[in-house]
């Protein structure tokens, strides 16, 4: 278990401005300031998480499963797992073995994370939360029925092949959203970010702050996140088919898509280069670039599952990265991106021009999509 601290309270004092320590025990007292002898309310300290007391536990199955730290939240080490795993176990017992190991990760990472966090779980689902009994049941419900409906409406194309249960973090400050997420980004100004899909050393799970009004919506934008990383999509089409399904089963537009907006997006990419749209930076732009992208690639893949109903899936399931799905587009719906653009942002020079393999980025303010063995 993770071991709490507590750092000496330190504060200045509110009438002369002194720089005041007290020990933890004094939290809640009343005392006097040494300097000019007014007194005091003393604040509760700044709670500060210790390393770990065990960096390791032994699986029932016998495998050494290694934890850390970072940023005071405990995180689990699956790149070390699952050579051992693959090396050491039968095919019939991974279902099992990652379930144990994903169940004493969270376990540990609700404790990390502060009172009142706890894990809770359901058929395919554990999540860490901090919420109410009904408010829990709540929350799994539509875990549950999200994983169900996209899988129907988007077979053949929707993969949920993996080992252990699918893992969302419910956040209930920001702070400790951005805590988690922190390591996965280099250093750089980046575009917010309401929820994350993220691929921990191979384990896949979703990362969102808990927002009572929006909640829904973002478990179902980054579960789709999810059950796509199977494919190589370039990034517009990853968030396109995902704002697509969150749409669908949601009703509510996930980005404003009304005259006015249409028309600013034309106007903002006729003086914008296309190119970043193409290789997905710029859905991680500190500026109005991430707002865009998102409301094109919305209304581009919007298009395309209306104009090519028949050879929708088909194109999802070919288009590729490299190209930000160009051959695909030629091979499948018989057009060019470019043309595409050009029926939604008007004449002008759209077609994806480079090779976008080696830094193009995954699902925005995310890893890179890659191949997903294990969830």
């Amino acid at each position: 278990m993770p071991e709490r601290r507590y750092n000496p309270i330190e504060f200045h004092c509110r009438h002369c401005d002194f720089l005041l320590t007290f020990p933890v025990e004094c939290a809640g007292r009343v005392e006097v300031c040494p300097e000019c002898a007014n007194y005091l309310d003393v604040p509760e300290p700044e709670e500060e998480f210790a390393t770990l007391r065990s960096p390791s536990v032994t699986l029932p199955s016998g495998q050494v499963f290694h934890l850390e730290m970072r940023e005071g939240l405990v995180r689990p080490r699956f790149d070390l797992l699952i050579p051992e795993i693959i090396n050491s176990t039968h095919n019939d017992n991974l279902e099992e073995v990652f379930t144990t190991a994903a169940r004493c990760w969270l376990t540990e990472l609700a404790v990390s994370c502060g009172p009142e966090y706890r894990l809770s779980e359901s058929a395919n689902f554990h999540v860490v939360l901090k919420l109410s009994e009904a408010q829990v049941a709540t929350v799994h419900r539509h875990c549950e029925q999200a994983r169900s409906q996209t899988l129907e409406i988007m077979q053949g194309i929707a993969d949920e092949t993996g080992h252990g249960p699918h893992v969302v973090l419910l956040f209930h400050s920001y702070d400790l959203f951005y805590r988690y997420v922190a390591p996965f980004h280099s250093e750089g100004e980046y575009g917010g970010a309401s929820g994350m899909f993220l691929n921990e050393g191979g384990y896949s799970h979703i990362v969102a702050p808990y927002d009572r009004d929006h909640w829904e919506g973002t478990i179902i934008h980054e579960l789709v996140h999810e059950l796509v990383s199977h494919l190589p999509l370039p990034l517009w089409l990853n968030e396109g088919v995902t704002m697509l399904i969150q749409w669908r089963l949601t009703g509510v537009e996930p980005v404003e898509v009304s005259p006015r907006c249409r028309s600013d997006l034309r106007a903002f990419w006729q003086s914008h280069v296309l190119e970043e749209f193409w290789s997905g930076h710029s859905f991680s732009a500190p500026d109005d670039r991430q707002r865009f992208s998102y409301v094109l690639a919305f209304l581009t893949v919007n298009h395309l599952s209306l104009e090519y109903q028949d050879q929708f899936r088909d194109f999802v399931l070919l288009a590729t990265v490299e190209d930000a799905g160009s051959q695909a587009a030629r091979l499948s719906l018989n057009t060019e991106l470019g043309e595409v653009m050009r029926k939604l942002l008007g004449d002008g020079s759209w077609t994806p021009q480079n090779q976008y393999a080696d830094d193009t980025p995954g699902p925005a303010n995310c890893l890179a999509i890659q191949q997903r063995t294990y969830r």
